[in-house]
């Protein structure tokens, strides 16, 4: 008995020490494999600047600006994230330090300082930690090689005329009175915040151009494809300087001429900058078709000329056409090397994705056209042929007809029923669609206050683009979008000042500011078969 009990006592102390083993070794694997520590969540601080941020009667000649912090950094982003005011000529080379036992941002001067001058360094959010890419928000670094820091300001916002959500890459900068370049660097500059706003810190007291412009590239100058806004006049700095407002547009450029080419057989098209109201454009070569079209929409950047160019009409495979140019600034020659054997083919086509009750049917031309036969045509509902009329435009035609709910339609335009300028005829074109219930549209009906005196579009918007557009001329207070497709839209309004049916962008060079947007505040969803309505104060 008792050698049974001892024998149960060692089996017991045996399996007490196995699992102990385990235990260990279990430890051991855990304390091969260590986690790294907790995650650094703090952005790096700043210990020591010199010169010391803030420093006056700093020399004109100093080259180097060294800024120690906790730990290692990078700059993120630097080019479009740190802006210096005012700027020089040679952008200073912003560089961390990558090894060693100091840690800092060295910043190297390739120009001489100004005389009597506050220099700001702003680096928005590029400081961040190396590791977990933490920022330092908004550090700003001040020096001035004066006897005092120019503490003035001048606060604002920008409005986007036809984006509801503003750019953050969007800089508003001033120039000196009289001095704007928009090639060269502006002398202050600054950013947006997320509403649009902006302040403008460390000024001297003076009179400036101010300007704003989305920075899509970072190089802090304006492109010609970048929105751009500028005071309606000059600013005052001073203690008292008022909030200014700019409002942000594709700018219009100056009118010019930009190039001309051969497109199709019988057809030039003619590109300018800026949007001529009306262009004069001759022929003057001897050989040129007496029978031609030039073809140009008011305010619009291209222009077309159609001619009857017959294959005995030129000598040469290539000819070299010349045109008198009237722009209402300048009067120019222009030419271009036309392909005489050129054979173009003339189409018709149709797009129309969702008709609905009380809309047109729609065919478009990639040529000028001259005639239609409508006997040629037929349209039909439900295999049963219906009445049409026709509504004929230089580039398309629309076939006017009942369009009723939840019906099946179709189109035939047959061989020869469509004729360009240029004697060509149409291949058949079969179209075939169906409408939609009532019950898949909604109803919009906005009740205005504050109507603008002049005529405007009305529009509602879809991913920043004009799904509905109104133009509304008699100042009506009550505007209906009936049969909207369902889905959630913005609203806008754009007022046509000069009452010349577009709407016209900011022009710097005229000085002229764009004409007034309206945003409503909220977004508006269309419901199928559901009427919506909302009042608008127009402010």
């Amino acid at each position: 008995m008792l050698k049974i009990s001892l024998y149960i006592r060692s089996m017991f102390r045996s399996s007490i020490y196995l699992v102990l083993c385990l235990m260990l070794l279990w430890s051991c694997a855990r304390k091969g494999s260590p986690k790294g520590g907790p995650i650094d969540s703090y952005a790096p601080k700043i210990l020591k600047e010199n010169p010391i941020n803030g420093s006056k009667n700093v020399p004109l000649d100093l080259k180097e600006i060294r800024i120690e912090i906790d730990e290692y950094a990078i700059l993120k982003d630097q080019n479009k994230q740190i802006l210096i005011s005012p700027a020089f000529e040679n952008q200073p080379t912003i560089s961390p330090s990558q090894n060693g036992p100091k840690k800092y941002i060295l910043i190297k001067l390739k120009d001489s300082l100004k005389p009597n001058t506050t220099y700001n360094f702003n680096f928005g959010e590029s400081i961040q930690d190396n590791t977990e890419g933490n920022a330092l928000s908004d550090y700003q670094y001040t020096i001035s090689t004066g006897e005092f820091i120019d503490s003035l300001q001048l606060k604002g916002n920008v409005i986007n005329t036809h984006e509801e959500v503003i750019d953050l890459s969007t800089i508003v900068a001033l120039y000196k009175k009289g001095e704007v370049d928009l090639r060269k660097k502006p002398y202050y500059i600054t950013k947006i915040d997320t509403l649009g706003n902006f302040q403008l810190k460390y000024l001297s007291e003076g009179s400036y151009d101010i300007v704003s412009f989305v920075d899509t590239n970072g190089n802090v100058l304006h492109d010609e494809d970048e929105a751009f806004g500028f005071g309606k006049e000059a600013v005052t700095i001073t203690n008292t300087t008022e909030k200014v407002t700019i409002f942000l547009s594709k700018i219009t450029p100056k009118i010019s001429f930009d190039k001309i080419e051969s497109i199709d057989e019988g057809q030039l098209k003619a590109y300018f900058k800026g949007k001529p109201k009306s262009i004069e454009l001759v022929p003057i070569s001897a050989n040129f078709p007496k029978e031609y079209i030039l073809q140009h929409k008011a305010y619009s950047d291209t222009a077309t000329v159609w001619f009857k160019a017959t294959k005995d009409a030129f000598e040469n495979k290539n000819e070299r056409l010349e045109f008198a140019l009237s722009l209402p600034n300048k009067k120019d020659t222009i030419s271009v090397t036309y392909n005489t054997k050129q054979d173009a083919n003339f189409l018709l086509k149709s797009e129309n994705k969702e008709l609905i009750k009380g809309s047109v049917f729609r065919v478009d031309s990639n040529h000028y056209l001259q005639s239609i036969s409508k006997e040629l045509i037929t349209v039909s509902k439900a295999d049963k042929p219906i009445e049409f009329t026709i509504e004929t435009h230089e580039m398309y035609f629309n076939l006017v007809f009942p369009i009723d709910f939840d019906a099946a339609y179709k189109v035939l335009i047959k061989d020869k029923a469509v004729t360009d300028f240029l004697g060509k005829s149409n291949q058949k074109l079969e179209v075939e669609f169906t409408t939609k219930s009532i019950r898949e549209y909604g109803n919009l009906i906005v009740t205005l206050t504050n109507v603008p005196t002049k005529p405007y579009f009305i529009q509602l918007l879809k991913d920043d683009k004009v799904s509905v557009s109104r133009y509304i001329k008699n100042r009506d207070s009550v505007i209906e979008f009936t049969n909207v497709k369902p889905d959630e839209y913005t609203m806008r309004i754009l007022v046509d000042e000069n009452e010349n049916e577009i709407w016209d962008a900011g022009n710097w060079e005229e000085k002229a500011q764009p004409e007034p947007t309206y945003f409503f505040p909220n977004y508006i969803e269309i419901r199928p078969y559901w009427d919506i309505n909302e009042t608008w104060i127009v402010q």
